[in-house]
């Protein structure tokens, strides 16, 4: 009976203890900013906070956090300043209220690198455009899908910095056990790319991955129009009989096999699809004017498929 004693006094004086860290302010007169890296645990993230002096104790956090905010926190950058206590900061993270004037750069998915360059030029104008522009072109496939925030005032070098460092750790996260180094990884984006531009839905990306690994498989043309689209610009609908014989490595009506490289930046869900593949007998698909898609098994299947659907 006295030890149980003993364990509820330490408890409430625990409590106590916890509840006046939680409650006393810390007075930010000087504004700081800290950055919560994509992927960052909730206990790194209190370990961040507590070493700029933003909190006091990240095991506070960290309590209140499983508490109060058990979906987590909001990746990006942040700024701090005037009296600050725990439960602010974590209302602030879990909402991602950065506490500046921010700019949102979302880049679908899709996109290739041509438009996210043209899309930061227009969000940045004071920015330096030809930075940009010789370090993102052609790097279609490593610009991950998703939405940055960055400050009004960001750099060239800065932006660059934390798009790619984001970038790295999403893919890396939904290649795993591959990285965005691996060999594999390349062959990997550069299907989830066509995937991107072909499929509608998680069923058909993955249908038509198995489609493209088919056709690999035997030696036989991908023959897919979202290259064209790349070599072009153009869209499917303004596409000629004389553009299926542009000499280009990306033309997959003339070249057989896979692209030199992605023509787009696939997200997760397609990168997921070129990872894990539907097993299947078809070497044909299309879509007809509602976006329902048909599979053939035969080039003769697949006539009938056109002849009967794309009316």
């Amino acid at each position: 009976m006295r030890f149980s004693y003993i364990l509820v006094t330490i408890g409430v004086i625990g409590a106590i203890s916890i509840a006046s860290i939680f409650a006393k302010p810390i007075n930010i007169a000087t504004e700081k900013r800290v950055e919560i890296p994509y992927g960052t645990s909730v206990y790194k993230s209190g370990e961040i906070l507590q070493n700029a002096g933003i909190i006091k104790s990240k095991e506070a956090y960290i309590i209140l956090s499983k508490v109060l905010h058990p979906d987590g926190i909001v990746a990006g950058r942040y700024s701090f300043s005037g009296n600050t206590t725990i439960f602010s900061a974590l209302n602030r993270m879990s909402k991602g209220d950065f506490g500046r004037d921010q700019i949102k750069l979302t880049i679908p998915e899709g996109f290739t690198a041509d438009k996210v360059i043209a899309r930061i030029s227009n969000l940045f104008p004071n920015i330096d455009k030809a930075e940009i522009k010789n370090n993102l072109s052609g790097k279609e496939g490593y610009i991950f899908p998703e939405t940055y925030f960055f400050d009004k005032e960001v750099t060239a070098v800065e932006l660059l910095e934390y798009l790619h460092k984001e970038s790295e750790n999403k893919l890396n996260d939904i290649l795993d056990p591959l990285t965005i180094k691996s060999p594999e990884t390349k062959r990997i984006l550069t299907i989830a790319s066509l995937i991107e531009s072909e499929g509608r839905n998680k069923e058909e990306r993955k249908m038509i991955a198995g489609i493209i690994e088919n056709r690999l498989k035997i030696g036989m043309a991908l023959q897919l129009d979202a290259t064209l689209q790349y070599i072009t610009g153009r869209g499917s609908a303004e596409l000629t009989l004389k553009d299926l014989k542009i000499d280009s490595p990306y033309n997959t009506y003339v070249y057989r096999g896979l692209p030199p490289t992605p023509i787009s930046s696939p997200g997760e869900e397609s990168i997921k699809a070129a990872l894990s593949p539907t097993k299947n007998d078809y070497l044909f698909y299309l879509h007809d004017s509602t976006g329902k898609i048909y599979y053939a098994k035969t080039f003769e299947e697949h006539v009938r498929n056109k002849n009967k659907y794309l009316k």
